[in-house]
């Protein structure tokens, strides 16, 4: 926000001074050829309302154009956060996976050390032989 300030800051002083920079020209070149009432004078007048209005106009598109690309960076930054987090996310999770397939192989092993305790190797008939030749 600093920096937004003083950008705003010092461009308001250069306009004003290109302002003033401005009317002193136009006086020096205006006044001693316009009286204050003739046709001249109106219309140069009406010139530095619309010159105003075009400087005020593009001070505004500029003040505009500095906010988009402030929140232009400030999305770009959150954005990448965002991508950072979800990649440190992933890799908090994958432990987790590893120590839940392990998990599951664990039980595994016991109901199958259970079941070989319930029915003995020696117990077991083999019914058939498969068919070992094509």
């Amino acid at each position: 926000m600093g920096s937004a300030l003083s950008s705003y800051k010092s461009k308001r002083r250069d306009k004003k001074e290109y302002k003033r920079l401005l009317e002193a020209f136009q006086k020096s070149r205006i006044a001693p050829n316009i009286g204050p009432g003739t046709q001249k004078y109106r219309a140069a007048t009406e010139m530095m309302k619309e010159i105003e209005a075009l400087e005020r106009k593009l001070f505004f598109e500029q003040v505009a154009l500095n906010v988009t690309e402030n929140r232009c960076d400030f999305l770009d930054d959150n954005y990448r956060l965002l991508h950072d987090n979800e990649t440190n996310l992933y890799w908090q999770k994958s432990p987790c996976k590893t120590n839940l397939e392990a998990l599951k192989k664990k039980q595994e092993a016991i109901q199958f050390s259970r079941f070989k305790d319930e029915n003995p190797l020696e117990q077991w008939v083999v019914c058939s032989l498969p068919n070992l030749y094509f």
